[in-house]
């Protein structure tokens, strides 16, 4: 039987680097990525990653370069995990021109599956006169997004009898080592301390997140998996009913694509 490969973008670190590590234990050949050259370098090595590789995910034209050089690395890929992805609490936009918190929360992982493959939101970089930008919100439409993403790549891709299969997994309140520079005083407090009592360790998540990616998924693709914020214990949860209705697939789709930087 042929090893399974996995491509890890965001396994230098936290719940990335957990699962990273736990799929290694399992015999699975393991390529990281993340944006740090040094670091990504230290934790592979110190892991026992089969490769590692730099992407700026917040930088379309790099995730472009990034896809075209996993292309040319992997005959194919078993396991595409994505946990790459930042918060931070004042409004930005990346040099493509894009809300950054939508950018490396969603859009890279749009791009990089349709690359790597042979609420409808009318004002995604609040941009309107008078729209308010908040964290919260914009990380709303970045999972919401992801949900519609998963699922209606499924319908469109994982219908083809090929095998591929899509999940998204949201794996609770991880204690990870993540960077809190983005954030305000006050928000680096609440992520850093308050929610600390409710937090769930890196490895005991990974523990409960990679045997439902390599056993627990079954046959059909399309499903959304919770970790409870208090327990972790992972279950399969059902959309939200505005996130499998037909015109707002279609919307939030048309709205990935368009936000994609016409060049790349």
């Amino acid at each position: 039987m042929a090893q399974k490969i996995a491509l890890v973008v965001g396994g230098s670190n936290g719940i990335g680097q957990a699962i990273a590590t736990h799929l290694i234990s399992k015999g699975v050949f393991t390529v990281i990525a993340s944006r740090n050259p040094d670091k990504t370098a230290a934790i592979a090595a110190k892991i026992g990653a089969s490769d590692h590789l730099i992407v700026d995910v917040s930088s379309q034209a790099d995730v472009s370069r990034f896809a075209a050089q996993v292309r040319a690395k992997l005959s194919h890929i078993d396991f595409l995990v994505f946990t790459a992805g930042a918060v931070f609490d004042a409004k930005r936009l990346t040099a493509d021109g894009v809300d950054e918190l939508v950018a490396v929360n969603h859009l890279w992982r749009f791009q990089l599956t349709t690359l790597l493959r042979d609420v409808y939101f009318d004002d995604p970089n609040f941009l309107k006169p008078g729209a308010k930008w908040t964290m919260v919100k914009a990380l709303w439409q970045a999972q919401q997004l992801n949900d519609v993403f998963m699922l209606e790549a499924q319908r469109r891709w994982g219908s083809l009898g090929n095998g591929i299969q899509f999940h998204v997994v949201n794996p609770g309140i991880v204690s990870t080592n993540g960077d809190l520079s983005g954030l305000s005083p006050f928000g680096r407090f609440m992520f850093g301390t308050v929610l600390n009592p409710v937090k769930q360790s890196m490895e005991a998540s990974a523990s409960r997140l990679c045997p439902i990616l390599l056993d627990s998924m079954g046959d059909v693709g399309g499903k959304l998996w919770n970790a409870s914020y208090w327990t972790g214990a992972v279950s399969e949860i059902k959309p939200a009913p505005r996130v499998v209705d037909t015109e707002y697939v279609a919307k939030c789709w048309a709205l990935s694509e368009n936000l994609l930087v016409k060049k790349n």
